[in-house]
């Protein structure tokens, strides 16, 4: 029997370390090889990588004798949760959801413009002027060549994955836009970013203390560059005994179970 836990976020691997270190048996599904490359897999630790479905968690699930299930998945990535939802609904296995603090600091209520829809933020990107940072990530390339002349205008700062920028270049972004980089970030890098980009816009997602939020904040207000905050996560679903817990409390929860 083993811990298995979905995510290779801030709060995945440091659960997952926490647990090897304490000789219980944890295995770790990450999306990509560069999820997989921040972890070392040891006697107790398994890293399993890939995009997963219902069907291939369940059988992950089958393989690992997986008693308990750890959903640290990104704030943001609802579709992961739902496909582990499913994969539950038919293999009962007792659930705890990682929750992610996720403050609204000083800086960006003062300096931000909240959308809910990253289409409302680009129709209003249109309606201005000036460069744009584009930090949340790499999957909606799609959606931000509707910016008006994104090749030049908008400077995407994403993993450091060879597929990241083979989809970036496919999708038109000027190669000298592009900074491939590992974060999270902090305030003297994202001003130096801002600076040296001369960027008037910062495009983000609320993702909390872990992903470098409160930093790009106060960078923004520090430079002067307006704050785009990009929706609100959606707060998970839970399957029936269920719990959420933030990181610390599942730490010590994993440990004694």
């Amino acid at each position: 029997m083993s811990i298995l836990i979905f995510g290779g976020t801030v709060e995945g691997r440091t659960l997952a370390e926490h647990l090897s270190g304490r000789n219980i048996p944890v295995t770790v599904c990450v999306a990509t090889d560069y999820g997989a490359s921040m972890m070392q897999e040891a006697g107790n630790l398994h890293i399993i990588t890939g995009r997963q479905t219902p069907e291939t968690m369940l059988e992950i699930m089958e393989k690992t004798d997986a008693s308990v299930v750890a959903d640290a998945t990104h704030p943001y990535s609802q579709a992961v949760t739902e496909n582990i939802l499913t994969a539950l609904s038919r293999r009962p296995v007792p659930y705890i959801r990682v929750e992610r603090e996720l403050e609204i600091t000083e800086d960006s209520r003062q300096n931000g413009r909240f959308f809910d829809t990253i289409k409302e933020a680009v129709d209003y990107l249109n309606t201005t002027e000036g460069k744009v940072l584009i930090t949340t990530g790499s999957k909606e390339l799609e959606s931000y060549t509707e910016i008006r002349d994104y090749e030049t205008r908008c400077v995407l700062r994403a993993l450091p994955a060879e597929d990241v920028v083979r989809n970036c270049l496919e999708h038109g972004f000027s190669p000298e836009n592009l900074i491939l980089m590992q974060g999270p970030f902090s305030l003297e890098m994202n001003i130096a970013t801002i600076r040296q980009t001369d960027c008037r816009y910062l495009m983000t997602r609320n993702s909390g203390s872990a992903g470098g939020f409160p930093e790009k904040a106060a960078a923004a207000e520090e430079t002067g560059a307006e704050l785009i905050i990009i929706g609100k996560p959606k707060k998970r679903i839970l399957p029936p005994g269920g719990k959420r817990m933030n990181l610390g409390e599942a730490m010590e929860y994993l440990s004694t179970r």
